[in-house]
């Protein structure tokens, strides 16, 4: 019913606002999913590696990852920053029931467009040392002969450094997907 009285009453969305609500939505989501993956089928399928493959299948994933993320982040953001703007103009055409408060979607919107992309300071700022770390060890570690066993020291710290980025990274994909449930609950709203 009260999707009916929504449309019976006000105008319908343009279709810039709802090629805005799939691509954010859907932007965020994916990128979401991704991060998660590394953490939690990438990070465990690695460190079955001895630390030198270790260090440096997770530097090459590492440069997937940070060519990828960010464009996706910042795609995401645009088009929830774009829906914030559109709802704060006119409130009331994007608010699906009139019990609800129409400056809603405006504010998750918003929200969406601040957690999504934060994954690019978190990145740079709480992520900086352990993958920093980690990259030293990669160039470290990649003169290594894959012939030469490596030393249970090496392995030990290699690991525990993977495991540091497995939940640092898991914060990422927790943002995202924030982010992407934000974004979709306003597109519901």
């Amino acid at each position: 019913m009260s999707s009916q009285f929504h449309s019976a009453f006000t105008p319908p969305l343009p279709a810039t606002v709802r090629i805005a609500q799939v691509v954010g939505v859907t932007t965020a989501s994916f990128l979401a999913g991704t991060i998660a993956t590394y953490s939690y089928a990438f990070v465990p399928a690695v460190s079955l590696a001895p630390a030198p493959l270790l260090a440096q299948q997770w530097q090459k994933a590492y440069g997937i990852g940070a060519l990828t993320a960010p464009p996706l982040a910042l795609v995401a953001a645009i088009s929830f920053s774009y829906l914030a703007g559109q709802a704060v103009k006119s409130p009331a055409a994007f608010s699906g029931s009139a019990s609800l408060d129409p400056s809603a979607a405006a504010y998750l919107y918003t929200a969406a467009a601040v957690l999504v992309p934060a994954i690019v300071p978190y990145t740079l700022l709480g992520m900086k040392a352990v993958n920093g770390a980690l990259h030293a060890k990669a160039d470290k570690l990649r003169t290594s002969s894959f012939d030469k066993p490596s030393t249970a020291s090496e392995d030990r710290e290699v690991k525990e450094l993977i495991g540091r980025w497995k939940v640092h990274n898991a914060v990422r994909a927790v943002l995202a997907g924030m982010g992407a449930v934000a974004g979709m609950v306003a597109v519901v709203w």
